[in-house]
């Protein structure tokens, strides 16, 4: 089983995501996670990509290791905060 594979069912992934156009609120949430799901999914597929092209030792461009750095910072704010909120979530449901 190949990288990919292994994220797709990690995450719980179908081949091909549907996506619903309903104006409900419910609906919209679930879009709104269901889009960003299949996005960190094709983030996590180029990281895997760009992870196979470098070698140690490569010289990158300054913009391109800018670039890599800011991805890292922007997605690890965003799984701290999700990590937090779960973990507020859980000692709240708990009292």
């Amino acid at each position: 089983m190949d990288d990919l594979e292994r994220m797709k069912q990690l995450a719980g992934m179908p081949d091909h995501h549907a996506h619903n156009h309903s104006k409900d609120d419910a609906d919209e949430h679930d879009h709104e996670a269901s889009m960003a799901r299949g996005q960190l999914y094709h983030i996590a597929k180029d990281a895997i990509n760009l992870i196979k092209m470098i070698e140690k030792g490569d010289n990158l461009e300054g913009w391109v290791a800018s670039k890599i750095t800011k991805a890292k910072e922007d997605i690890s704010v965003v799984a701290d905060y999700m990590e937090s909120e779960r973990t507020v979530n859980a000692e709240q449901q708990e009292k």
